[in-house]
């Protein structure tokens, strides 16, 4: 049943965050300090939410992030917030900080090689995404990223509908990897096969009726039909 869902993929939509990098030792720090820095820029005071807190938003767009975590600030100031933050990010990945999962660039790599196409399906903003993908020397394997314009695309469902029209590529040649209930979502809702990352940032109840849940992203090359074997 696995091989029949998958033989006809060709493209991968990657979930960058929880499936190739974690920041989960990075984003809550960064969080709290562009609050802080916020604060002490503009002398305003609120509540600045823990890093336990921040990790539960962890996934969503960003505006819906800020919106949940400082609600009683302005969309104006919401976003400068999260410009600050945007930039500690990039900074401490171009720094080597994060973590890359084991095998996430040969594995990467590999799939590439075997003929796969790879789209961006991230909820993170375009210059993170491409930090990540830059730091890992895979950022030239990638078509496209799309991200979220919250003009017409408001969400991931919205990005990974997109990234099919534009490509031409049919729901059944196409396969969502990620590890939260928002991947799952999104490729339910584009009719994708989801393959759920056990080791990423999500729990089992947001994998439901995953087609595959990985332990490890090295994995893939021996379930994903016409992967290299050199893994």
């Amino acid at each position: 049943m696995l091989k029949e869902t998958l033989k006809n993929v060709q493209a991968i939509l990657w979930d960058i965050d929880g499936t190739i990098f974690s920041s989960e030792d990075i984003i809550g720090p960064s969080y709290v300090q562009s609050f802080q820095d916020f604060q002490a820029k503009n002398q305003k005071e609120f509540p600045i939410p823990q890093e336990d807190d921040i990790m539960k938003h962890i996934g969503k767009p960003v505006r819906e992030i800020f919106c949940e975590l400082v609600p009683s600030l302005s969309l104006e100031e919401r976003e400068e917030i999260s410009d600050m933050t945007l930039k500690i990010l990039i900074d401490r990945i171009y720094a080597g900080k994060g973590k890359f999962y084991q095998d996430a660039q040969k594995t990467l790599h590999s799939l590439a090689t075997g003929g796969y196409r790879f789209f961006s399906a991230s909820n993170g903003r375009y210059l993170y995404i491409e930090a990540v993908l830059k730091q890992i020397a895979c950022f030239d394997l990638f078509e496209n990223i799309q991200v979220v314009d919250y003009q017409r695309i408001n969400n991931k469902s919205d990005i990974v509908k997109e990234t099919l029209q534009n490509y031409s590529i049919h729901p059944n040649e196409a396969v969502l990897i990620g590890d939260r209930l928002s991947d799952r979502n999104a490729a339910f809702d584009n009719q994708v096969p989801f393959i759920a990352t056990a080791y990423g940032h999500g729990s089992p109840k947001e994998w439901k009726d995953a087609c595959l849940v990985i332990e490890s992203i090295s994995e893939l090359s021996s379930h994903l039909a016409g992967a290299t074997e050199t893994m």
